[in-house]
């Protein structure tokens, strides 16, 4: 009985994986990720975040060029990094109840989890072979593979729902995703 009353006050835990997350308070970098995660915190769910510095990005998340152009760069990067990644989700998930991961590139470092998760298609990550776009259209079969195993696929665009319906994915939930706006933009 009593882990049934520990389990009712319990909230629910989320995690969000990402590769994009403000580095301080006036850090425009990931701000469509931290908007929600506050929004959700301030609905009572316990939210954690796994972004770099989380995980060993070895140097290559905030270059001005994005994760993929250093790792074009620096091939030998790529496995060190997807193993840091996945270590790192699933050490924080190992008590969530799920996982959000951002792009479809997170929701393959989500499928190691461990847990159920969403997977929310952006579009573009600096562009290169792991956008959004350019997987649905070139690799539709890839993104089947990761979509049909997340609980739903969440577009945040209309343009990325026409291309996940091509793509052939189910369970696709469109919801905008928009950001705080200060009282005094530039201040």
């Amino acid at each position: 009985r009593r882990r049934a009353e520990a389990a009712e006050t319990k909230p629910l835990k989320v995690v969000f994986f990402t590769t994009s997350y403000p580095r301080h308070a006036d850090d425009f970098a990931g701000r469509f990720v931290s908007d929600p995660v506050e929004r959700l915190r301030a609905r009572g769910l316990e939210v954690e975040v796994v972004h770099p510095g989380v995980y060993n990005d070895y140097g290559v998340a905030y270059n001005g060029g994005g994760i993929i152009h250093a790792v074009k760069r620096r091939p030998w990067i790529a496995p060190l990094l997807a193993l840091s990644m996945i270590r790192a989700l699933r050490r924080a998930a190992k008590d969530a109840d799920f996982v959000h991961a951002q792009w479809l590139a997170g929701g393959v470092v989500a499928l190691f989890s461990g847990k159920p998760f969403v997977v929310s298609l952006l579009g573009s990550i600096s562009g290169g072979v792991l956008d959004d776009f350019f997987l649905m259209r070139r690799a539709p079969w890839l993104v089947r593979a990761v979509c049909h195993r997340a609980k739903a696929t969440i577009c945040i665009s209309e343009a990325l729902v026409a291309s996940a319906q091509r793509a052939g994915i189910r369970n696709i939930r469109f919801i905008p995703v928009g950001i705080e706006i200060p009282e005094q933009p530039g201040v």
